[in-house]
C-alpha cells in the first residue's frame, strides 16, 4: 500500500472522498471560507506554507474525512 503525500491526501479528499462529490477549489472556498489559494498550497507538496489547525479541521469536516 503506497503512502500518499500531504498534497495527494488533500487533493484526494477534495476530489474522491468528499461527501459533497468532486469539487473545485472555488466551490470549496465558497462552502468553507477557506481561500482557494490556501487549498492550492495544501495540495502542492512543493509549497511549505504554514496552515493553522482550524483550517485543516474545517476542510476535513467539509470533506467528511478525519
Amino acid at each position: 500500500m503506497a503512502t500518499l503525500s500531504r498534497g495527494e491526501r488533500f487533493t484526494d479528499a477534495r476530489k474522491v472522498h468528499n461527501q459533497h462529490g468532486n469539487q473545485t477549489m472555488k466551490e470549496v472556498e465558497t462552502a468553507t471560507g477557506v481561500s482557494a489559494s490556501l487549498i492550492q498550497a495544501l495540495e502542492d507538496d512543493n509549497n511549505a506554507r504554514s496552515v493553522g489547525y482550524d483550517k485543516v479541521a474545517l476542510l476535513a469536516k467539509h470533506y467528511g474525512v478525519t
